[in-house]
């Protein structure tokens, strides 16, 4: 992130014992409202375009493990109603249903044979594309909570986080900032609210693109050195045995 983001991001107050909820401007609601007809129509055309990548991962992962394809989670959404939450399924159908993943101690013991391989590409949250043609999501929001994630709903509804609709991504998505504690993650929710706009919604789309392509670049390199480093693991031991022999 850059330092004069980082200042700015710094100004912005978040403290659970105070109240300071942000009122939208009017030119805010003008532009939220135009752009969710916008992300309507861009979620149903490109619903449409990838119809056949639909018609394959369904089968796909119905062929790889019991269950539905589709995964739905209660999520809290726009002015703090809960709505199912749409996902490709990537764990099994025993897997604990109201957990986020970062909860799990051990996420690979409930994948799917191709889980892994739908989380680590995003295309599990393709799967909100329909959220946002009901209208239940937008493109670029907040991360939608789990109704167990209690600390960070109770700051979000204190400072008027819901009153814009969650997203497929968001600031605090594509932030390098570490977001360890609840009023840390809020106040890059609250840092997006009091900017919400074209300019905004424009970096924070293609941050997402640039952190998803270099997530799987980075992940390929790392799949790459673990190889090396298993087969120059085997190469002294396989040296020792011919030398036996």
């Amino acid at each position: 992130m850059s330092t004069k983001i980082e200042k700015k991001l710094d100004t912005v107050e978040v403290n659970s014992q105070t109240n300071q909820y942000v009122k939208l401007k009017k030119s805010q609601k003008i532009y939220l409202f135009l752009r969710n007809i916008c992300d309507r129509i861009i979620a149903f055309l490109v619903i449409l375009l990838l119809l056949p990548l639909w018609l394959i991962l369904a089968l796909t992962i119905r062929y790889s493990s019991k269950g539905s394809a589709i995964f739905k989670q209660k999520r809290v959404g726009r002015n703090r109603k809960q709505f199912d939450c749409y996902k490709w399924r990537s764990l099994r159908a025993d897997a604990p249903k109201y957990m986020a993943h970062k909860d799990f101690d051990n996420i690979n013991n409930y994948e799917t044979k191709v889980g892994a391989f739908i989380r680590k590409t995003s295309i599990d949250e393709l799967a909100q594309l329909f959220n946002i043609l009901k209208g239940d999501m937008s493109i670029i929001g907040y991360r939608p909570l789990i109704s167990q994630e209690i600390d960070e709903d109770i700051l979000r509804a204190s400072y008027g986080i819901y009153q814009i609709r969650p997203g497929m991504s968001g600031w605090a998505q594509v932030s390098d900032r570490e977001t360890k504690s609840a009023e840390e993650k809020v106040k890059m929710d609250l840092y997006y609210l009091q900017h919400v706009g074209l300019w905004i919604d424009i970096k924070i789309f293609f941050k997402t693109i640039f952190a998803l392509v270099g997530g799987l670049f980075k992940r390929n390199k790392n799949k790459s050195k673990e190889r090396k480093g298993t087969q120059e693991a085997i190469e002294p031991t396989l040296e020792k045995e011919e030398i036996k022999s």
